[in-house]
């Protein structure tokens, strides 16, 4: 497993850069925190409207990202293909299928109940847009915030402070009175886990995936 650590500890781009990542992270969040605000004022609190959201920001994050400072997707993890090691596609190929497993478990009766009620277009539309909010949290958490602040203040730091703000972004703050403290702290050893493995792989593309699978299944709580 020593291929897995990441040999870049703190990541080589100019400050500026990371500035500007930082800068994104927190415009990107406010907005999100008006548009879900405004989103739930009108009574558009549905899992299909929720989940277009998702794939409005997250292309909204692509496109700026790339198009617009330009910043590399690489400074963010975003590997090409040829640049993963042996180790992490074996831990996308073992962590994919078991987060999956796991969760079809739990919430197996709840999908059943949404395919029939929905029917699998609608399902799959639904699945997918909340697939790419997993992408957009950990675009912004991982690849913006946790990135630069291991650039400045090193990983362990990076990782705490990266991971708190993330339990009290906007969707979390919404709906944090409402969760129990034990959901809460599963949550937060989670999204600790997502930053460790971000760490050791820098690979945005395993947590973001893990985190999209998530989101699918969160889809159908609603």
């Amino acid at each position: 497993m020593k291929k897995i650590i990441n040999k870049k500890l703190r990541p080589f781009y100019h400050a500026d850069q990371g500035k500007d990542m930082t800068k994104l992270a927190i415009i990107f969040e406010i907005l999100r925190a008006f548009v879900t605000l405004g989103k739930n004022a009108q009574g558009f609190n549905d899992p299909l409207s929720t989940g277009i959201m998702g794939l409005i920001f997250f292309v909204l994050v692509f496109s700026v990202t790339k198009y617009v400072y330009p910043i590399k997707l690489k400074d963010l993890g975003l590997k090409e293909r040829a640049q993963w090691s042996k180790s992490e596609m074996l831990l996308m190929l073992i962590l994919v299928p078991i987060l999956t497993v796991v969760l079809f478990y739990i919430t197996g009766d709840k999908v059943k109940l949404s395919l029939q009620e929905n029917g699998f277009t609608l399902f799959m539309i639904t699945c997918l847009c909340y697939f790419l909010w997993g992408f957009y949290m950990q675009w912004i958490y991982r690849g913006f915030l946790q990135t630069e602040f291991t650039r400045r203040y090193g990983p362990l730091t990076a990782i705490i402070i990266s991971t708190l703000l993330f339990m009290i972004g906007s969707i979390h703050l919404f709906h944090l009175f409402d969760y129990s403290l034990f959901v809460i702290a599963l949550l937060f050893v989670f999204e600790l886990f997502f930053g460790f493995l971000f760490y050791k792989t820098y690979n945005l593309w395993i947590v973001a995936t893990l985190h999209g699978i998530a989101y699918c299944f969160l889809a159908v709580l609603q």
